[in-house]
């Protein structure tokens, strides 16, 4: 029997911020997620399923998925995961978005962001700007987002949890080993930790142990942007074992620390 051919996945970070990725044949399933960015996705010869809080969209080639940042989903490629698919991943400011989920059928600019480079960014985040004002279609998706959220601000439970996520973050950076559990939110809200956690996932769209990883993850490729080694990272996040942290990162963002951290090497984007 032939050997179905590896995933090849290539990520290019520009001075503007932006990261552009492109992925070949094999193309990975990522666990449910959220980005700090807005994320454009176009596909070519493959299908790719999009799940959010209660609705799966199928992206197909000539169109666009624009997800704002904030908004949960995890995807997995349709009918064996051949293909390719390209993402543009900018900073929020970048584009104006009316939706947190949006589909633009556009054959042109879907063609153009696997070819997109550095000195033609501008460009195309007009036109599809443009796109989005003129001829997008925006997804129903039930449940609160992370544009939600920006607008009227989590409960004070809620923020209480985010903040005790954050400093279990900075105490495993400062001190290998700093464990999280639930056990640990319901001693800072004074409350019952399932209930608790039912709360958060009722208005960030991830339960809290997968907000944690995820934002642990983050943390890491942050690291790896500024060259700090994986080893390091992988203690800093709170991961003893380096292949784990890398089985991790490769689940959330889609390809491996090495491969992440070799596309910063020589770039300094503005954040």
């Amino acid at each position: 029997m032939a050997r179905r051919p590896a995933c090849s996945v290539s990520l290019t970070a520009w001075a503007s911020g932006s990261h552009h990725v492109l992925v070949r044949d094999r193309i990975p399933a990522v666990l449910r997620h959220v980005h700090r960015r807005v994320c454009v996705t176009a596909v070519r010869d493959a299908r790719l399923v999009y799940g959010f809080s209660s609705e799966d969209v199928a992206l197909e080639a000539g169109s666009l998925l624009v997800i704002a940042s904030g908004v949960p989903h995890c995807c997995h490629a349709a009918g064996g995961g051949g293909g390719m698919h390209a993402s543009l991943c900018v900073a929020r400011e970048r584009l104006s978005l009316s939706h947190p989920v949006t589909i633009v059928s556009s054959p042109p600019l879907a063609d153009g962001l696997f070819d997109l480079c550095a000195a033609s960014e501008d460009r195309f985040l007009a036109q599809l700007q443009a796109q989005l004002h003129h001829g997008s279609e925006p997804v129903a998706i039930s449940g609160r987002t992370g544009q939600e959220e920006q607008r009227t601000g989590p409960p004070h439970d809620v923020l209480t949890m985010l903040r005790v996520m954050e400093e279990r973050r900075t105490a495993a950076a400062m001190q290998p080993g700093a464990g999280f559990s639930l056990d640990l939110l319901a001693d800072a809200c004074g409350g019952d930790a399932v209930r608790l956690a039912r709360r958060f996932r009722a208005y960030m769209g991830l339960p809290p142990y997968a907000w944690h990883m995820v934002s642990c993850i983050q943390q890491g490729a942050d690291m790896l942007a500024r060259g700090v080694p994986i080893a390091e990272v992988a203690l800093r996040c709170g991961f003893f074992d380096q292949s784990h942290f890398a089985h991790r990162f490769r689940q959330i963002m889609g390809l491996t620390p090495g491969q992440y951290a070799r596309a910063f090497a020589g770039v300094h984007p503005q954040r």
